[in-house]
């Protein structure tokens, strides 16, 4: 990739402290997969590369294809109506939903063109405007959506053009999902698209970037973002042109923040088991009767006791 073979730092950094860093590369004319891999150097000529192993690399990549041709591509046409087909790509599923559209929310963002504040809505015709609002985009393979999406029409402006969108509360399970897309029939379009966040303590991290460019195929983005659960984080859109002709047309199509529905615990109680006692037979004590011996009713009586004591006395003394 055609380039300078080095570039000094514009000033000295201190640790932590970051700087952006521009080359120009000029991509191979044969179609391929090209990579070059960079390193810094100190004053003294010593390479040295990232991380604590020092084996990390700086590398630019880029895959040539062939230029595409000016047809234009038409949209697919339904069979049954024969009218061009339209698609929802991110309608919210069945245990989802739709926590933060960046649609609805576009003007609650602060746009910057090259760190300079634009107006929302833009200003000016449709061609002046940096940021447009795109009711039925159609994607650069020809397929029409349903969704909105946010079109950068970069013109002169060479630099990023980038949304900073109010701070969210990220909750368990949420994604950001969009679509990169050139817009249709844009054959010059070619611009690298960033999802990033601003912290509470203002720095700025990298979630996703990709290069576009109208090869009749677009790019669909879904990056879960629950490792930020519990934080209040600015979202960023940003779109870098790579060309400043006026038919470069990029948008972010559908572009939102989507919650999965977590289940829920549910406390089942289980039934309760009634016991049924049946009483159990008690033993019955039972008597068996015992014979008794009967004695004779006493009929005596008391005088005739006594008198026949005396008898029974004067029978033993004087016999008879």
């Amino acid at each position: 990739m055609d380039t300078v073979g080095s570039i000094t730092l514009p000033n000295n950094v201190a640790p932590s402290e970051t700087i952006d860093i521009s080359i120009e590369l000029t991509a191979p004319e044969a179609p391929g997969r090209y990579r070059g891999n960079w390193a810094f150097e100190d004053n003294t000529g010593k390479q040295f590369r990232l991380g604590s192993s020092g084996a990390g690399q700086i590398w630019v990549q880029v895959n040539v294809i062939l230029a595409p041709t000016n047809t234009p591509i038409p949209s697919p046409v339904s069979t049954q109506t024969g009218l061009p087909t339209t698609v929802t790509p991110f309608a919210p599923r069945q245990l989802e939903t739709l926590a933060y559209d960046f649609i609805s929310e576009i003007c609650s963002a602060q746009w910057l063109s090259n760190n300079i504040q634009q107006p929302c809505p833009g200003t000016g015709s449709e061609a002046q405007k940096f940021i447009n609002l795109i009711t039925n985009p159609t994607l650069e393979d020809g397929t029409a959506l349903n969704n909105p999406a946010i079109m950068i029409v970069p013109d002169n402006l060479n630099g990023s053009i980038k949304g900073i969108y109010p701070e969210f509360l990220v909750q368990n399970g949420d994604h950001i999902r969009a679509i990169a897309s050139c817009e249709s029939n844009s054959i010059t379009c070619s611009a690298i698209f960033r999802v990033s966040y601003q912290d509470s303590s203002n720095a700025v991290v990298d979630l996703w970037a990709v290069g576009e460019f109208f090869d009749q195929r677009y790019t669909q983005i879904d990056i879960d973002i629950s490792t930020l659960t519990g934080q209040r984080i600015k979202f960023i859109l940003d779109v870098t042109p790579l060309n400043t002709d006026p038919g470069n047309h990029v948008f972010w199509a559908a572009p939102g923040i989507y919650r999965e529905l977590l289940p829920t615990a549910t406390l089942t109680i289980a039934p309760t088991i009634t016991a049924t006692l049946t009483p159990i037979p008690t033993a019955t004590l039972t008597s068996t009767p015992t014979a008794i011996p009967q004695t004779e009713p006493e009929t005596q009586t008391v005088l005739e006791k006594i008198q026949k004591f005396f008898s029974d006395i004067f029978k033993l003394i004087f016999g008879g």
